[in-house]
């Protein structure tokens, strides 16, 4: 069944959200930042303690600002960029990532030693966010798996948690850029809400699909769905 085109005022629509979206992420932490550098401005030098805590909720703030500019790079280049081929070792680079977060929290299993034909780069940030998602939104003594197998559907990266789950009406929007579910949380989760829109964009330049599947406060499924015909 062919697809409508995108209408022009659908077009416009989608371009205003996303320019008030980011404004809107781009302004709370240089709001933050300019507060605490007018207190610093205004403080004498025996404030060392004040000083110490600013200096550090300030950081945490161009951090945060760091990594949305980096997001958004990453989602133009995937976008724009030439698709370029290489024979990844995918074992390799799962189980470098999963060393990497340095958590006694995930179970890795390798199901077998397999090649994907893609990009590293790419196919490396779609598999983080997965994994960095899992860890953030699960309880810090929770377990979360981490599988590569390969089955008649295709070639499978999967990660289950044991996390907060994701309601049946907000799956459909989980991978939209800036797309936040809510949910009551004890903590405040920090991110640049584009973890999910670029795992969807990795995956459509690898000729993959995600399927999610997700129980409210038991956990959740990400699986990524490679064609056979991508194994080298």
């Amino acid at each position: 069944m062919p697809v409508a085109p995108l209408r022009f005022p659908d077009f416009q629509r989608m371009r205003k959200n996303f320019v008030d979206n980011i404004s809107h992420e781009l302004r709370t932490p240089l709001t933050v930042l300019k507060g605490y550098l007018e207190t610093l401005q205004d403080m004498d030098d025996q404030q060392s303690v004040v000083l110490s805590t600013s200096l550090k909720k300030m950081n945490a703030q161009t951090d945060r600002m760091q990594y949305l500019v980096d997001d958004l790079l990453l989602l133009a280049r995937l976008e724009t960029k030439k698709k370029k081929v290489e024979c990844v070792a995918a074992s390799t680079l799962i189980n470098k990532i999963c060393l990497e977060r340095e958590s006694q929290r995930i179970e890795l299993i390798i199901e077998k030693d397999l090649n994907i034909s893609g990009e590293e780069q790419d196919l490396r940030s779609a598999f983080s966010n997965l994994i960095t998602n899992a860890l953030k939104y699960s309880a810090s003594d929770a377990d979360i798996k981490v599988r590569w197998s390969e089955t008649a559907e295709g070639l499978i990266f999967e990660v289950h948690d044991q996390g907060e789950g994701i309601s049946e009406a907000n799956i459909p929007r989980i991978t939209e850029r800036f797309f936040r579910a809510e949910v009551k949380r004890s903590k405040k989760l920090s991110g640049t809400g584009l973890g999910l829109a670029i795992v969807k964009h990795v995956l459509i330049r690898h000729d993959a699909k995600l399927v999610i599947n997700s129980t409210l406060g038991k956990g959740s499924q990400f699986k990524c769905i490679f064609p056979l015909s991508r194994l080298c």
